[in-house]
């Protein structure tokens, strides 16, 4: 028994490391993707055009290069070399750029519906007029730079992300600040509804008979001493 869960667990790891093992069809899979990627990315940034072919140049030589080899292995790295160097910075940015956007706006949105009072409302929208100005600002950025070589392009893709960035940390800020404050107001009313709860029990005690540990009497509430017995009856308050 303990030899077959051994053997199991040993087909398990070497089954999941093969999984995981690159391969030739899977990098050759992954260049067509990310020579798409470029194509689409070229059309909607035309202004990168050189950065583009630039880094299509050099990942092209890296693939051809590993088309020649003959070694497995080695032919698999170069080709997952090509597909590194065909998503640089710039791409990966120009990329997600839309995903950043959309993430911002969102957050925009949020911001605006949690804020209750008068100082969330505040802070809620300056922090919208903040992320207003950083998605304009990253697009104009973007839409009007003059790209010359790849090295460029990643300085202005990675200038637009740092405003996105900062115009989004502050709205998280606000929506935090606002979530707490919605969470303690709730907790505030559930203490406040549990207090007045606990209140009228209390006096629904209070307003019962009081029954005679003694005798078993039924006296009228507030009595101190039993009617029957004349016991004491602070003990069955």
């Amino acid at each position: 028994m303990k030899n077959f869960i051994f053997l199991a667990f040993l087909g398990a790891l070497l089954l999941g490391q093969t999984a995981c093992k690159r391969s030739v069809e899977g990098e050759t899979q992954s260049w067509e993707a990310n020579k798409g990627n470029i194509q689409k990315l070229s059309a909607k940034y035309s202004n990168f055009k050189p950065a583009f072919e630039e880094i299509l140049k050099k990942a092209e030589a890296k693939m051809s290069e590993a088309q020649g080899l003959s070694d497995e292995k080695a032919k698999i790295s170069a080709m997952s070399e090509a597909n590194s160097i065909i998503r640089p910075k710039f791409v990966r940015g120009l990329e997600g750029m839309d995903r950043k956007i959309s993430t911002l706006e969102d957050l925009m949105a949020k911001a605006a519906q949690q804020s209750k009072d008068h100082s969330d409302r505040d802070a809620a929208w300056a922090a919208k007029s903040s992320g207003d100005r950083a998605i304009r600002e990253a697009r104009e950025l973007i839409r009007s730079a003059k790209v010359s070589s790849a090295a460029v392009a990643d300085g202005i893709v990675s200038d637009a992300e740092r405003q996105l960035a900062s115009a989004q940390k502050r709205l998280q800020e606000v929506v935090k600040v606002a979530k707490e404050k919605a969470e303690a107001d709730k907790q505030a009313q559930a203490d406040e509804k549990a207090a007045e709860t606990a209140k009228e029990e209390a006096e629904e005690k209070k307003a019962s008979p009081i029954k005679c540990a003694h005798c078993g009497n039924m006296n009228k509430p507030g009595s101190l001493k039993c009617s029957s017995c004349t016991a004491p009856l602070e003990q069955n308050k």
